[in-house]
């Protein structure tokens, strides 16, 4: 454990205080780092305590637990999520093309929605977008979310919020879709999670119970354009917004993109 950047350790490399930088008391040595602080011992599992004291010593910011844990579990959906693209096949040589929206099956409409987080300000949005199997827009809506500072939330909470709509409106048959890999595949999944991003996601699947042959699938960000677009919208807003039989000008574009690609 000689290697551990401990202020011992440095002690024989560089002119600094052995003292430990977070209690100010004693010298702070590898099993005490790792083993001693009432931090380490609340997020051991975890595997992010030296990240935390990195974070008090360079930038003089101390993590909260909740956030050591909602980056734990950031982690873990990505290392899911790479394990899941590690053992697909390779794509033929013809797949590995630009995704565009397509149209949903006929006698279905399609939901894209996407959310957005704005860091400064911990805010975030979520906007969605319905068209049905010719191509043409249904209706969409566009909203500001609580307060968070995690944009994996966000994405949780929109999904949430966007299955709620579809419920309110009594819609059957379908398609939604997403870009954020991490919720799309906690969806489909059956790992046990009790933070507040798994609460979502229960809630999120128990909504789809009480849905009519409502499906989530995930998609390439470039098949997202029309939901990507109006999130831009959300941040501002301080009221939901929807609109009906007529699509927002700011979307015609982007709509007519999908619809000369079909």
């Amino acid at each position: 454990m000689n290697v551990l950047p401990t202020m011992d350790n440095l002690l024989t490399r560089v002119d600094v205080s052995s003292v430990c930088a977070l209690c100010q008391i004693d010298t702070e040595t590898s099993v005490r780092a790792l083993l001693s602080y009432s931090f380490a011992e609340s997020c051991w599992h975890l595997g992010k305590s030296r990240g935390s004291r990195n974070e008090f010593i360079w930038s003089k910011r101390q993590s909260s637990t909740v956030h050591v844990f909602n980056e734990a579990r950031n982690s873990l959906y990505e290392w899911r999520n790479a394990r899941q693209v590690l053992n697909q096949p390779a794509p033929h040589r013809q797949d590995v093309v630009t995704i565009k929206w397509k149209p949903p099956d006929v006698g279905h409409v399609k939901c894209n929605f996407d959310a957005v987080l704005n860091h400064s300000s911990r805010t975030a949005g979520y906007g969605a977008v319905i068209q049905n199997s010719d191509g043409q827009w249904v209706m969409g809506k566009a909203t500001r979310l609580v307060r968070t500072s995690d944009p994996i939330l966000a994405e949780a909470l929109g999904f949430k919020e966007v299955l709620s709509w579809l419920k309110g409106l009594a819609l059957s048959n379908v398609q939604v879709e997403s870009d954020c890999l991490q919720v799309v595949n906690a969806i489909h999944g059956s790992l046990l999670d009790f933070s507040y991003f798994g609460l979502l996601i229960n809630d999120g699947k128990a909504l789809l119970q009480e849905l009519v042959n409502v499906s989530i699938t995930f998609i390439k960000q470039s098949a997202n354009q029309s939901a990507h677009t109006t999130i831009r919208l959300a941040l501002s807003l301080y009221d939901a917004v929807q609109w009906g039989s007529i699509p927002p000008l700011f979307l015609e574009d982007v709509l007519q993109f999908d619809l000369s690609n079909m």
